[in-house]
């Protein structure tokens, strides 16, 4: 009997994708059980999305992916691994199911023989060819005629049609929903969201962009408002307090401000994003995809202004040169 199964065993090797599904199954991961049998199956082409940087670089990578397979063909498939930019699963934060796909199998489906797949790995919201109208200028050094990342309102309509048509897709679990909605009627049509980066993961950034001078400045003329802020700091939050009293608000964390290393910190900040679209107007930090992924899940409807001046902002690109990533 041993020297059948190790027989046995010895041929699945060689077919490795079986293999993963088959260990992958008597491991109780019946989801990726069920991803390999369904693409061994199917065998269509798949795009995965593969970015593994943070929370909203990988949603920004996923939502390309479902606009591309909608307006292509073919199938998503979501590589979204626990790291130090992101500790927790997609489901902790989203009921949309994706066939999701662990590092063995992620270096199974890249291009082979087997399987077509095209692997998205990027920062951006990438339109596909011809979809971005002709009259489009964009505003930000970095980009190209062919990029619409950190544009807001500037981003063509068609364009935030289609991606808002992914968009709505993404359904967060019901404890982030029922308190994004309970928290948002202490906003009222006088409140501005505010997102502060101060880039403690990134000195040069820190360096180039964070000054609390900056976000002064702008708050400090805005008497009639009170501000929702999100930041990565408590520091900054309790500066902001200091100054502004109770014209601030913020949602309460359950563990640490700017949290990403548990499932409830990740939530959180995805309560935070939620809470920042629910207002018309935003004041943030420049290169930062969170509030830009913020104006995204509000329908596009805010006006946005940057904390830092004109100045500050080709400073940094005359200096780092084109195709900068946000983080």
């Amino acid at each position: 009997m041993q020297q059948i199964k190790h027989h046995i065993k010895k041929r699945l090797i060689k077919r490795p994708f079986l293999w993963t599904t088959l260990t992958a199954a008597i491991d109780y991961k019946y989801r990726q059980a069920f991803l390999g049998i369904k693409l061994l199956i199917l065998r269509r082409e798949t795009i995965i999305s593969a970015n593994t940087l943070g929370f909203s670089n990988r949603l920004k990578c996923l939502l390309s992916s479902m606009h591309a397979v909608e307006n292509g063909g073919g199938l998503v498939v979501l590589y979204w691994p626990k790291n130090w930019a992101c500790r927790c699963n997609f489901s902790d934060l989203f009921e949309t199911e994706f066939l999701e796909i662990d590092s063995e199998a992620y270096e199974i489906l890249k291009p082979s023989g087997n399987f077509s797949s095209l692997i998205y790995d990027t920062w951006r919201l990438r339109p596909l060819t011809n979809e971005i109208p002709t009259d489009y200028r964009p505003t930000i050094t970095d980009n190209d005629a062919s990029n619409i990342d950190l544009e807001y309102e500037n981003t063509p309509h068609i364009l935030r049609q289609k991606f808002g048509k992914q968009i709505i897709k993404l359904k967060p679990i019901k404890h982030i929903r029922d308190q994004a909605k309970s928290f948002s009627v202490l906003f009222s049509a006088h409140t501005i969201s505010v997102s502060v980066r101060s880039w403690p993961d990134c000195k040069e950034r820190a360096d180039a962009f964070f000054d609390i001078d900056n976000i002064f400045n702008k708050l400090d003329p805005l008497i009639n408002n009170d501000f929702f802020v999100s930041c990565d700091s408590g520091d900054i939050l309790d500066s902001l307090i200091e100054r502004y009293g109770d014209r601030i608000i913020y949602y309460p964390k359950r563990t640490l401000t700017n949290d990403r290393t548990s499932s409830k910190g990740m939530q959180d900040i995805l309560i935070d994003l939620l809470l920042l679209g629910e207002n018309n107007k935003f004041l943030v930090s420049y290169m930062s995809t969170y509030p830009e992924l913020a104006w995204w899940f509000g329908d596009c409807k805010a006006e946005v202004e940057y904390f830092e001046s004109r100045q500050q902002i080709d400073k940094w690109h005359s200096m780092r040169g084109e195709n900068t990533v946000p983080v």
